[in-house]
C-alpha cells in the first residue's frame, strides 16, 4: 500500500521532500522494503510527489502530466498518471471530441509532459560510516514505443457559400485524426452513425482513411447528406435566438420548419451551438519496432457542429498571464540501446543509521520503454542496487 512520507534530509544541501513510499514505520531512517547492499546500505527509489505537484500547478492554463509508481513483484512500474491518456494510448479508451471535453487539450505543448521525478533514498543501517564515491543508472534496455496514440481535433472547413449570407465556421462536417504516437497508422477506417447523448439513431457509414503518420482528415459530409440533412440550407444561413433561455425553443422551431431537411439523426444543444454526435469505432493496423504488425479497434465519438445561434451575450475579458519558466534538466535516457550507463552525481559520506535523499529526474526524446536499476558505488569497490524499474515513458510526437 502506498502512502506519502515527509522527511527532512541532512547533508549535501538536500531539503525536505515528499515522496511516495510503501507503508512503513515512521522516521527518516526507517527501512522500507529496499534493496540491501554492501556495508548495510539500503537503497530505495520513490516517486517525488512534491515535485509532481509543483509541475502540475506551474501552468494553470495547461494540463500537465507526471508519473506514478506501483510495485509489481520485484519491480517498480512507472506509468503516466492519467488513466484517460493511458487508455487512449494502451487501453480501450474512447477517442472523442466534444465542445467541453476536447482530447486535443493533452497536446498543446510538449512541456505538458514532465520528466519522471524520483527521490533516491539511501540509508546506512550499519554501525560504521560509509563513503559513496558515485552512482549511475544501469540501463538493461531502452526501446522506442511505436504504438500510435490517436486523438481528434475539429477541422474548421465549411462548404463554400455566398459570403453575404453565410457565417464561416458554423458548420464543421470534417474532423482530423491526430497521431501523437511515433509509429504510423495503416489501413485505417472509421465506422460511425449519427445520434445524440442517448446513442446512435441513423444507419452506419464507413469512411476509408488509409495510412497516415501525423494526421488525417475525416469527413462526415457524405453521411450527413445520405441521412437527409439539407447541407446548403444549413451551412449558408444565419440563425438568431433572442436569449440563451430561449435556445431550446429556437432549436425546436427550426426542426419544425424543415431547416434540417429529412435528417433523422439526433440533435442537441451545447451553449448556442447545435450538434449531432457521430459515434462508432476506428479500425487500424500498426507495426512495432520488431516489425510485427498489430490490429487495433478503438471506440470513437465526435460532436459534429451543425449551426450556431446568434445570441445577445456579454462576455467578460480576462488579462493574459505572464510566461511560465521551467528550468528542468532531466537525465536523458537513450533510445533503442542495451546495456549502457548514465552517471548520476551522488557522492558523500553516510554516518551510522544516517539517511540521505537525492532528487533525480529522467526523460527521453520519444515514447519508449526502459528497464533499469540505480547503482551506488561505495568505497572499496562494492556496489548496492535499487529494485528493477519498468518505465513506460510517454512523449507526444
Amino acid at each position: 500500500m502506498w502512502r506519502p512520507v515527509r522527511s527532512r534530509l541532512v547533508g549535501g544541501g538536500i531539503v525536505a521532500v515528499v515522496v511516495v513510499a510503501l507503508a512503513a514505520p515512521s522516521g527518516p531512517a526507517a527501512r522500507v522494503q529496499g534493496v540491501g547492499g554492501a556495508g548495510g546500505v539500503v537503497l530505495n527509489l520513490f516517486v517525488d510527489l512534491e515535485r509532481n505537484t509543483e509541475y502540475r500547478s506551474s501552468d494553470p492554463l495547461v494540463k500537465s502530466f507526471v508519473y506514478e509508481g506501483e510495485l509489481a513483484g520485484s519491480s517498480l512500474k512507472l506509468r503516466l498518471d492519467s488513466k484517460e491518456l493511458m487508455g487512449l494510448w494502451k487501453g480501450d479508451g474512447t477517442i472523442y471530441q466534444t465542445h467541453e471535453r476536447s482530447s486535443r487539450r493533452f497536446f498543446k505543448k510538449v512541456e505538458q509532459f514532465g520528466p519522471v521525478f524520483l527521490v533516491v533514498d539511501v540509508t546506512n543501517e550499519s554501525k560504521q560510516a560509509v563513503q559513496v564515491n558515485g552512482a549511475y543508472v544501469d540501463v538493461e534496455q531502452s526501446s522506442t514505443d511505436l504504438q500510435p496514440c490517436l486523438t481528434i481535433r475539429t477541422s474548421y472547413v465549411a462548404p463554400k457559400c455566398d459570403p453575404k449570407s453565410s457565417k464561416p465556421g458554423d458548420f464543421y462536417p470534417t474532423f482530423e485524426l491526430v497521431n501523437a504516437g511515433w509509429g504510423a497508422v495503416r489501413n485505417a477506417s472509421v465506422t460511425y452513425a449519427f445520434g445524440d447523448e442517448s446513442g446512435p439513431r441513423t444507419q452506419s457509414f464507413t469512411v476509408r482513411v488509409g495510412d497516415f503518420g501525423e494526421s488525417q482528415q475525416v469527413s462526415t459530409l457524405s453521411g450527413l447528406q445520405t441521412s437527409g440533412l439539407d447541407i446548403k440550407g444549413l451551412a449558408c444561413s444565419r440563425f438568431e435566438c433572442p436569449s440563451e433561455d430561449a435556445l431550446p425553443g429556437c432549436l425546436a422551431k427550426l426542426q419544425r420548419s424543415g431547416t434540417f431537411g429529412k435528417f433523422s439523426g439526433g440533435l442537441f444543444l451545447d451553449g448556442p451551438r447545435v450538434f449531432s454526435r457521430a459515434s462508432g469505432r476506428i479500425d487500424y493496423e500498426w507495426v512495432d519496432g520488431q516489425g510485427v504488425s498489430h490490429s487495433r479497434q478503438s471506440p470513437i465519438s465526435v460532436d459534429v457542429p451543425l449551426l450556431k445561434f446568434d445570441v445577445d451575450r456579454r462576455i467578460a475579458t480576462v488579462a493574459a498571464p505572464g510566461p511560465v519558466e521551467r528550468n528542468i534538466q532531466p537525465l536523458k535516457l537513450t533510445l533503442d540501446r542495451r546495456q549502457y550507463r548514465l552517471p548520476v552525481g551522488i557522492r558523500g559520506g553516510l554516518g551510522p543509521n544516517q539517511n540521505r535523499r537525492f532528487a533525480l529526474s529522467l526523460s527521453a526524446d520519444k515514447s519508449s520503454a526502459h528497464f533499469f536499476k540505480l547503482v551506488l558505488q561505495l568505497a572499496g569497490g562494492s556496489t548496492v542496487s535499487s529494485r528493477r524499474v519498468d518505465l513506460l515513458y510517454f512523449r507526444p510526437r
